[in-house]
């Protein structure tokens, strides 16, 4: 499998900053990356951090989906 350039160097940029793992998403308008925690998620983050990339470190939720209404869809 052939991936963009830019999605590559991601991965290998987040990879060598410590990642515990880089994907990307669907077909590729996104990459995420597994950090150990918070500040590191944080450094992360800085590293790349460039013009004409949206970057953040989030953390996970801590659960699956939930059904906030039931009812048929309009």
């Amino acid at each position: 499998r052939r991936l963009d350039p830019e999605v590559g160097q991601l991965g290998r940029q987040m990879a060598a900053g410590g990642a515990v793992g880089a994907v990307m998403c669907g077909s590729g308008p996104s990459v995420f990356g597994l950090a150990e925690d918070e500040d590191h998620a944080a450094d992360l983050a800085r590293r790349l951090r460039r013009p004409g990339l949206f970057v953040a470190a989030c953390r996970f939720i801590g659960r699956g989906h939930r059904i906030l209404e039931k009812g048929r869809r309009p």
